[in-house]
């Protein structure tokens, strides 16, 4: 099974809804789109509530792993990883749609296949390649 795991962001709307819905950024929504079309399973890195399915109700919160330091890194992914492990199977592939703060502890110890849709772009070049795929879906 293909299995995409999205990086929540800092843009999000106010209240109490979907996973999917609350964060709005171009980015966020590019990589949801994107990971809609190649991925059988999509869940979302969430900076407080860890990995989530994106039909997930939550509230709205302000949190990165940008504004955490590596300790605290360090401890997400451990948390990740442990959910992680409940869900994968060993032939599942993972599809990676996040910065390198939600993937590097992470992306050493998931013995999965795993394929990196950003993979040394900067986010100025993975806006305009999420804006061509999709201008060449239509």
């Amino acid at each position: 099974m293909k299995i995409a795991l999205i990086a929540c962001c800092k843009t999000k709307k106010e209240g109490i809804m979907k996973a999917k819905d609350i964060y709005i950024s171009q980015l966020f929504k590019g990589y949801y789109n994107i990971a809609k079309k190649e991925c059988d399973k999509i869940y979302i890195l969430s900076a407080r509530y860890g990995i989530l399915n994106e039909n997930d109700y939550i509230s709205s919160y302000q949190e990165t792993l940008n504004d955490k330091t590596e300790y605290e890194k360090k401890l997400y992914a451990y948390k990740i990883y442990q959910d992680l492990s409940k869900i994968l199977n060993s032939n599942d592939i993972i599809y990676w749609y996040a910065g390198e703060n939600y993937k590097k502890y992470l992306t050493k110890v998931i013995k999965n296949k795993q394929i990196h849709y950003s993979k040394n772009l900067t986010i100025g070049k993975i806006l305009k390649k999420l804006k061509n795929e999709s201008i060449n879906s239509i």
